[in-house]
């Protein structure tokens, strides 16, 4: 028969490996497989697609009470990609990223909630051009496991959104191009 003081101890350790299994994961971004596109309307004729690099980033995710997951990624502006070097350096200019003033851009969540095993919304604060304004992505888990090429813990999501370009002061040329934005974000994280 167990004494008090030895269940005490026993049930601590039970307590603690519980806590321990239900923490939140904490994983650094895979800059070199996390893309994030964004998509504007040109003028009518075309949907005009960029891109832009993660430049550091983490990620602490709780597959079991997604509430207590957070995301804290900087974007390298610098490193903006339309695929044609005089339109990089046009959408770099002033009118538009401002990239010599601003050169990264941040996202910081403020809520992550769950809609299905597999789905859900994260909510943030996006600071652009020195403005910081509230976006909510759709969110998709797609595999949180060991990864076999490295054998560490990994988790990866894919997350889409709108938002208006203008709520960051980019209105230059509205609304010839459009102020809806689209972004689509690819997102692989690894764990320690």
């Amino acid at each position: 028969m167990l004494r008090a003081t030895q269940f005490m101890t026993f049930l601590s350790t039970i307590i603690a490996s519980v806590s321990a299994l239900a923490a939140p994961m904490s994983y650094q971004i895979d800059v070199a497989h996390t893309q994030t596109y964004f998509t504007v309307n040109h003028l009518g004729f075309s949907n005009s697609t960029g891109a832009v690099r993660v430049k550091t980033g983490m990620l602490s995710f709780d597959d079991a009470d997604w509430s207590k997951s957070k995301v804290d990624v900087t974007l390298d502006i610098t490193a903006l990609q339309f695929g044609d070097k005089t339109w990089n350096e046009h959408m770099g200019d002033a009118k538009f990223f401002n990239v010599a003033k601003f050169p990264t851009a941040r996202f910081v969540s403020t809520k992550v909630e769950k809609l299905s095993d597999s789905t859900g919304t994260v909510t943030g604060d996006f600071t652009l051009l020195g403005v910081t304004k509230p976006v909510t992505l759709l969110l998709t888990k797609n595999k949180v496991d060991k990864n076999p090429m490295s054998n560490k813990p990994y988790a990866g999501f894919s997350a889409t959104g709108t938002l208006k370009r203008s709520d960051w002061g980019m209105s230059e040329y509205l609304p010839s191009i459009a102020d809806s934005v689209s972004l689509r974000i690819e997102l692989e994280a690894g764990g320690k």
